[in-house]
């Protein structure tokens, strides 16, 4: 299709009604594979722990928020279990559901002795009075539940003491939140990293996070770090292709001519956006074909978005309808 004539792009994926984004963070997704091992579980007893009902998150728009990361979680209480002598070994864990999403699920099954079994009970309970304080503090909305529970299932292996012990290490090192903030826009993340989901299969851990930055090197060195360290622990990192950020322009045309229209449609001025979150038109504008195309993003206002609380606000969707309508027949009148 020949886009040679077509000078407008319009995103219709932001998420609050009365601005107008120009702008928004690159960034790339990062796989880790770890190698474990494994051996017989024998005559231990297996337990499940499940952490469920924190808020999770846009890894974007919400990693500056200090939202707990269910992973996260999970492996600070396996390491306060382990630090008070109870022994146990790793026979399952899972958690998050896309690197893009600040992960509010987390579940991993445990083969301990008989000793530690009577004695888990009351240290789980310790953990999640501990963490449920703290996540009051944080945000009231949020009911952390940690459920635990014998399981009457065999299984056939459990990990190693040694690499029970890296899979915490590795999980617990990672980052997972904002590495540094802009210096021209208070509040704006500039780079982030989120560890946004894990699978353990027989032979490996697997791990996949998502970083972000509007500054190309710096960006670059999260990445180098990643490797680094991941290599520290015996994983081994794959960084896929980036996907670019946007540098939009205040000044141009379709700036001024949505932020007319809004202000013809409801009597208020838009306000300009740039966002740490990924926007489409970083990378469609990096396509030949788009590339002469000034390009903007909004949307009918969605709260708690990447969240199982995401809702969209009905009244604005008909408010957004309206100026999208009124855009379009504007720039059809300027093309005749």
């Amino acid at each position: 299709f020949d886009f040679t004539d077509y000078k407008y792009l319009l995103n219709l994926d932001s998420e609050k009604l009365g601005e107008v984004c120009i702008g928004c963070a690159g960034g790339n997704f990062t796989n880790i594979t770890l190698p474990i091992h494994r051996e017989p579980v024998k005559d231990k007893k297996l337990v499940r722990l499940d952490i469920y009902g924190l808020l999770g998150g846009h890894s974007g728009q919400d990693i500056h928020k200090g939202r707990f990361n269910a992973i996260k979680v999970m492996v600070e209480i396996l390491r306060q279990i382990e630090n008070r002598n109870n022994k146990f070994s790793i026979v399952d864990f899972e958690g998050g559901a896309a690197a893009n999403r600040i992960p509010d699920e987390a579940f991993v099954t445990l083969a301990v002795d008989t000793e530690t079994a009577e004695k888990l009970l009351g240290e789980i309970e310790h953990e999640e009075e501990y963490f449920r304080r703290i996540a009051a503090q944080r945000d009231e909305s949020v009911e952390l539940k940690i459920d635990y529970r014998d399981l009457d299932e065999v299984a056939e292996s459990a990990l190693t003491t040694e690499s029970s012990r890296k899979v915490i290490d590795i999980i617990n090192y990672l980052p997972s939140e904002p590495i540094s903030y802009s210096e021209e826009i208070p509040g704006l993340v500039q780079t982030s990293t989120n560890l946004g989901k894990v699978q353990l299969n027989m032979d490996r851990l697997e791990v996949r996070m998502l970083s972000r930055s509007s500054n190309q090197v710096e960006l670059e060195d999260l990445n180098s770090r990643l490797t680094r360290d991941g290599e520290n622990y015996g994983a081994s990192l794959a960084h896929e292709d980036p996907f670019p950020g946007w540098d939009g322009d205040s000044g141009s045309e379709i700036v001024s001519l949505v932020k007319a229209q809004y202000e013809k449609l409801t009597g208020s001025e838009m306000d300009l956006d740039i966002t740490h979150a990924g926007v489409e038109c970083g990378a469609l504008l990096q396509r030949p074909q788009l590339s002469h195309m000034q390009a903007v993003s909004f949307g009918p206002t969605i709260e708690w978005p990447h969240t199982v609380k995401e809702r969209v606000n009905i009244s604005s969707i008909d408010t957004f309808y309206k100026l999208l309508k009124g855009i379009v027949g504007e720039i059809a009148t300027q093309s005749r």
